[in-house]
């Protein structure tokens, strides 16, 4: 759990609301008169808020079927006394550059830096450290230009795609890819029409029984209920493909219908990949010690993403080299410690409907799905854990 703020500011011709987390804030806060007034995006995005909130108190309008509900607790912080908080070993200087861009972006002011010594925190000092990233932005100016004008393309793309678009960092190829996605609402359609003041709304019965609403003049995506497995693949697209082994039956032909629905949706799931880079990316996963943080450190998210492109792109007939794929689905099934059951059962399947392996191959495949038998790794089922969810990471500075 953590603490996030919304904050909102203009940038590059732009108005932006930001969600950012932040981790504590200073009690000493200066006297009523010497605050800042609240300025008119604050007093914007305040409102917008409210129209959310349903007073503790009061009754508000509600409109029927909404599932969410809001209530104030605790008091206001005001941005002035908020700050971040970097953990490093005495060895590890922190310095302000490292920090800036993340600190800019969030317009946090104050600045905790903790060293340790193998674990010991020595008592960290609270800095004010707005004019550093002052000087950092002034710096970086030319820098924030094109981000603004690249943020700018972006909303252009988006827009002339009528619809929900994916913003993704390939990093094993160093870029910035813009795909058209077939994305269920990102929010409740009761949400939607808060802010949906143009338009003529109108309601019709969904699957479920339960009336939705529908706007003519919206570019808001709309359900996909008669594409199967459309919702899985959402949560595929949306949080990498490897949440698709956990939210799939452990049955082949699903994962051909599945497949199909990829392709009829226009899902990008290889995005330029062959076999040898997936192979390079599933390498990835494997554990890297850092003697002196005497930490651990694996890409293990990117190596599982790759195991379901290996998947598919052995459903899709697309590997004709039948030693490579030998090699690849290997690899999956020997590293437990990569890849959950559910992983490596399915890409084990795959292949056998693809590919007759050879006498060894099938023996050393044999061997491997009985080690799974006969230890805890058959059991290891794919649940939201941490380490399924995300790789460690010691910066908090990992979402920029």
């Amino acid at each position: 759990t953590g603490h996030h703020r919304v904050i909102s500011y203009s940038f590059g011709g732009l108005k932006f609301v930001v969600r950012h987390e932040t981790d504590g804030y200073v009690k000493t806060l200066p006297s009523p008169d010497d605050r800042p007034r609240q300025t008119q995006d604050e007093a914007i995005l305040s409102r917008m808020m409210d129209t959310l909130s349903v007073s503790p108190t009061t009754v508000g309008h509600v409109i029927t079927g909404s599932k969410l509900s809001m209530c104030h607790v605790g008091k206001e912080v005001p941005i002035e006394s908020t700050l971040e908080i970097k953990t490093r070993a005495m060895t590890r200087r922190l310095e302000i550059a490292d920090v800036a861009a993340q600190l800019w972006v969030s317009q946090t002011p104050r600045l905790a830096r903790a060293y340790h010594n193998k674990g010991t925190f020595q008592k960290p000092q609270v800095e004010d450290i707005t004019a550093e990233v002052k000087a950092w932005e002034s710096d970086h100016e030319e820098g924030l230009k094109r981000l603004g004008g690249l943020i700018q393309k972006i909303v252009s793309i988006a827009r002339e795609c009528a619809g929900s678009v994916a913003i993704k960092y390939d990093v094993s190829r160093d870029q910035l890819q813009i795909e058209k996605t077939a994305a269920a609402p990102t929010l409740p359609e009761d949400l939607y029409s808060r802010w949906d003041n143009t338009g003529t709304n109108t309601t019709q019965p969904a699957r479920n029984g339960h009336e939705r609403i529908t706007d003519t003049h919206s570019s808001r995506p709309k359900r996909l209920d008669d594409v199967p497995f459309s919702k899985v693949i959402q949560i595929g697209v949306d949080k990498g493909f490897r949440h698709i082994f956990r939210n799939m039956p452990e049955n082949l032909a699903d994962y051909q219908e599945l497949c199909r629905s990829m392709k009829r949706l226009g899902t990008d799931v290889l995005q330029g990949r062959q076999i040898r880079s997936l192979m390079s990316d599933m390498r990835l996963g494997k554990d890297d010690y850092d003697p002196e943080e005497r930490r651990t450190f694996s890409m293990k998210s990117i190596a599982r993403d790759s195991a379901f492109r290996l998947l598919y792109l052995f459903l899709d007939g697309a590997v004709s080299d039948r030693n490579m794929a030998y090699e690849a689905t290997l690899f999956v099934v020997s590293h437990a410690r990569i890849f959950k059951h559910k992983t490596r059962k399915m890409v084990l399947e795959a292949f056998n409907a693809q590919f007759v392996a050879s006498d060894k191959q099938r023996r050393i495949l044999d061997q491997w799905q009985t080690k799974w038998d006969s230890s805890h790794w058959s059991n290891d089922l794919d649940v939201t854990t941490d380490e399924c969810e995300s790789d460690f990471s010691f910066d908090s500075f990992n979402s920029f």
